[in-house]
């Protein structure tokens, strides 16, 4: 596969829709390009639309660049088959693999009932796919992926994952599966873990699975228990991503669109019971 590496304008670059939401330190890598360069270019496809590489795109906007190394990626040939399994895990890492997939999900889009006949087309040229199989397990095979299942490990590391540990799965110090057992600790932990070596990133990945903590027994009445789970879902909302519940409060009250339809409909059937929440809250509070 040709390298086909250009340098792009960045103003030229959409990068809209986006899945990753953790970007780490921007400045701290933008000073790394700055001082050794730009090590692996960024990917996009024929109509200039990023397909992995925010966080160096992210960098050289810091750094006040107009252009940046980009390397095209051909969608379409992909989604042929025309680049074997082995040769795309050697061409890109796998959380630029699992950019591709996403980028060949919005291209086939959701299927419902049978393939169209484009996707049917696309299943031929993967004879190990079923028919009927998900549109997930045709752009994981396509982007190099076993299965279906190692393709969603590895788009939770990449999305959800601290930047030291998506490094880690690229560099191959840590297996995807490993990686994806790493997602329950806190991003400060997953990066700790994420600087050592394969062995020792295995050990850590194994860790959480052996002290579980015991299931919590039921000890009072069921409407009681499930109030309590709805508000723990919240606070393991919360805790993974290392807000507090002001911070979430706030958060919320900034990103709510009331004037979306769907959203108005269902906090018209919310608010009721958030204001309710409130007042469990507050009668704990004065008995305490």
């Amino acid at each position: 596969m040709s390298e086909n590496i250009i340098d792009c304008a960045i103003n030229l670059i959409n990068a809209e829709g986006r899945f990753r939401k953790e970007f780490g330190d921007i400045p701290k890598l933008a000073q790394s390009i700055a001082d050794i360069g730009l090590l692996q270019p960024i990917g996009i496809d024929s109509g200039y639309r990023l397909v992995f590489g925010e966080r160096r795109l992210r960098a050289f906007k810091h750094l006040g660049r107009e252009t940046i190394p980009a390397r095209f990626v051909n969608i379409n040939s992909i989604l042929q088959g025309e680049l074997a399994e082995n040769d795309m895990r050697l061409a890109f890492a796998p959380s630029e693999r699992v950019a591709i997939g996403e980028a060949i999900e919005r291209e086939l889009g959701q299927r419902a009932g049978r393939p169209s006949s484009t996707e049917k087309t696309i299943v031929e040229n993967f004879p190990q796919l079923n028919d009927g199989e998900k549109t997930r397990d045709i752009a994981a095979k396509a982007a190099g992926f076993g299965n279906g299942k190692t393709y969603e490990q590895a788009k939770a590391v990449t999305n959800t994952a601290a930047p030291e540990l998506v490094l880690a799965m690229d560099e191959g110090r840590a297996s995807v599966s490993a990686a994806a057992s790493l997602l329950t600790l806190p991003k400060a932990a997953q990066a700790a873990a994420a600087s050592g070596d394969k062995k020792s990133i295995q050990r850590a990945a194994k860790a959480p699975k052996e002290s579980k903590p015991a299931p919590i027994v039921p000890v009072c009445s069921d409407r009681v228990m499930r109030v309590i789970n709805a508000m723990d879902l919240l606070a393991r909302y919360a805790l993974k991503e290392e807000i507090t519940a002001t911070q979430l409060a706030n958060t919320f009250l900034d990103e709510v669109d009331q004037s979306n339809p769907t959203i108005a409909e269902r906090m018209k059937v919310a608010i009721p019971f958030m204001k309710a929440l409130g007042y469990i809250a507050s009668e704990i509070e004065m008995e305490a």
